[in-house]
């Protein structure tokens, strides 16, 4: 049986999830307010790629979430994908 490539999401990645859920905002409206493509903000969210510190001070601001919180749960991605 092969071995499951299940790996749990990032804090970072629920963290935005649930700030997304309490606002009722979604990716389609942050993308427009971050002024990105939606399918680049998704992967960056879910970890998929890695954080931009853009994209964190948007997120931030957007979201209410302190700045520096946010972005020390995206170092966590950074380093797991191997990016500064």
């Amino acid at each position: 049986m092969p071995e499951s490539k299940y790996k749990p999401p990032y804090e970072f990645s629920t963290h935005i999830g649930a700030s997304c859920a309490q606002q009722m905002r979604t990716f389609p409206d942050l993308a427009e307010k971050l002024k990105m493509p939606v399918d680049q903000l998704m992967r960056e969210c879910n970890g998929k790629g890695p954080p931009s510190k853009v994209l964190v001070k948007g997120l931030a601001k957007e979201l209410g979430i302190e700045e520096s919180f946010l972005n020390r749960l995206a170092d966590e991605v950074r380093r797991d994908l191997g990016s500064k």
